[in-house]
C-alpha cells in the first residue's frame, strides 16, 4: 500500500462492544442531561431494541421521550416536524438509534433544538455550520456509518434531491448485540453499504494514510464475514466484526469522501424509491474495476484484503475483473436482486447520469476525471454485468 498525504480526523468518540448499550444512561448524564429525545423507526420498535433502551434509561434515572415516526430516507419536512415535537417536550439531548435515517434525523433534531427555524435553514448550501445539543448515536445495523460522519443526509421535499446538514454526534455507542435481530435483507444491504463506503474511500482522489488503513480493514472484515452473517444472524462474532467494519468505513469516507458510485446510488435510490444500501451495492463491481484499472497497486491491496490470489504479472484490468467477479459472487450469495430483476430499466438508469452529477458534488472525487459519457458507460456496465 502506497502511503499518501492528507488530513484526517475523527469528531465522534466511540464506545464499542457487546453490552455497551447498558452504559447509555451514564453517557446521557455525562453531558449533564436527564431528558433525552430518543429517535427510532418502526423496525427498531418492532425488534424490541427501542423498548430495551427506554427501559435502561428509565431504570437509571433518566426521563426519555420516545419518537418512533422516522420514515425511510426522510425529507426535510419530516425532520422539521420531529424537531418541533422535540422542542415542545423540552428535552435536553437527543439519542438516535437505528440505521442511517434514524441517526441522521437525530443529528438534525439536535441542531433544531439549539437553533430557530426549520432544518432547511441549515442545509449545506447555506454554508452554515450550526451548533447543536448533545447527540448520542446508537446504530442497530452495520452499514451507514452515520454514527461517525459529520454530515446528516436528508432529501429535499418535492425534488427528493439529496442534501445535508453539518451535524456530528457527540458520542456513539456501538453494541453488536443490537444487530442480532436484523433480517437477512437488512444485513445484506447494510453490509454492502459499508463496503461501498470503504471501497470508494480507498479509490478516492483524496485518500489519506489513516483512512486507507481503515478502509482496507473494513473491506477485509466484510469480505470475510458478510456471507456468514447472512447465513446465521445470531452469530455475535460475525455481527461484531461487521459493526466494526461499518464504523471503520464510516471514519474513512468521512475524511476522504466518496465518488461516482455514491452519486449513482443516491440518484437510483431517489428515482426508484429503493434503499441506499441496495442502490450502492449495484455500483461496487464497477467501482472496484475502475479503481484497479487506474491504480493497479491499490487494486492489489483490495484483492489482498479480500483474500484473493493475484498473479505477479496481472494487469490493472485483470485485477479489476477479479475484484468485480468476487464482489458479484458475494452479492448473489447474499440474495441481492439485479437491477433487471427489480425492473429498473437499463436506459432509464443510464439516463440518471446527468442529474447524478449535478446533484452530487462529490462525484468529482474520482482518482481520475470521469466524463458524462464515461459515467453513462459505467452505469451501463453496472446494469449489464450483474444479472
Amino acid at each position: 500500500m502506497e502511503i499518501t498525504g492528507g488530513r484526517y480526523e475523527q469528531e465522534c468518540p466511540v464506545i464499542f462492544g457487546a453490552g455497551s448499550v447498558g452504559k447509555l444512561a451514564d453517557v446521557v448524564k455525562g453531558f449533564g442531561c436527564l431528558k433525552p429525545f430518543v429517535v427510532y423507526d418502526a423496525g427498531v420498535k418492532a425488534a424490541g431494541a427501542a423498548e430495551r433502551v427506554m427501559r435502561i434509561l428509565q431504570e437509571n434515572g433518566c426521563i426519555p421521550v420516545g419518537y418512533d415516526d422516522v420514515k425511510p430516507d426522510p425529507v426535510d419536512t419530516d425532520v422539521t416536524e420531529a424537531g418541533e415535537k422535540a422542542r415542545k417536550e423540552d428535552v435536553d439531548c437527543v439519542i438516535g438509534m437505528g440505521g442511517g435515517s434514524s441517526m441522521d434525523t437525530a443529528k438534525m433534531v439536535s441542531v433544531m433544538l439549539d437553533n430557530p427555524g426549520p432544518i432547511s435553514d441549515y442545509f449545506l448550501s447555506t454554508g452554515k455550520v450550526p451548533s447543536h445539543v448533545p447527540c448520542i448515536l446508537v446504530p442497530t445495523s452495520s452499514g451507514t456509518g452515520s454514527e461517525i460522519t459529520r454530515v446528516a443526509v436528508v432529501s429535499e421535499a418535492g425534488t427528493h434531491a439529496k442534501g445535508g446538514v453539518f451535524a456530528s454526534g457527540n458520542i456513539a455507542v456501538l453494541d453488536p448485540e443490537l444487530t442480532l435481530t436484523c433480517p437477512l435483507g437488512v444485513t445484506a444491504n447494510s453490509g454492502f453499504d459499508a463496503f461501498s463506503h470503504a471501497l470508494e474511500s480507498y479509490t478516492s482522489g483524496a485518500n489519506d494514510p489513516m483512512s486507507d488503513v481503515l478502509a482496507l480493514k473494513a473491506i477485509e472484515l466484510i469480505a470475510a464475514n458478510l456471507k456468514q452473517a447472512c447465513d446465521d444472524g445470531s452469530d455475535v462474532e460475525r455481527r461484531t466484526k461487521l459493526m466494526q467494519a461499518s464504523n471503520f468505513a464510516g471514519i474513512a469516507f468521512s475524511n476522504t469522501g466518496v465518488h461516482f458510485g455514491h452519486a449513482f446510488g443516491h440518484q437510483l435510490g431517489g428515482h426508484f424509491g429503493v434503499g441506499h444500501g441496495l442502490a450502492c451495492s449495484y455500483t461496487l463491481g464497477e467501482v472496484a474495476r475502475f479503481g484497479a484499472e487506474h491504480d493497479p497497486q491499490r487494486g492489489r491491496d483490495i484483492a489482498e484484503a479480500m483474500r484473493l490470489c493475484v498473479s505477479e504479472n496481472a494487469t490493472g484490468r485483470e485485477i479489476g475483473d477479479l475484484l468485480a467477479d468476487e464482489i458479484y459472487r458475494i452479492m448473489r450469495y447474499c440474495g441481492i436482486p439485479s437491477m433487471k430483476e427489480k425492473n429498473f430499466g437499463r436506459e432509464e438508469c443510464i439516463g440518471l447520469a446527468e442529474e447524478a452529477i449535478a446533484t452530487n458534488p462529490f462525484y468529482y472525487n474520482t482518482p481520475v476525471p470521469v466524463s458524462v459519457e464515461k459515467f453513462k458507460e459505467l452505469i451501463a456496465k453496472m446494469w449489464d454485468n450483474y444479472q
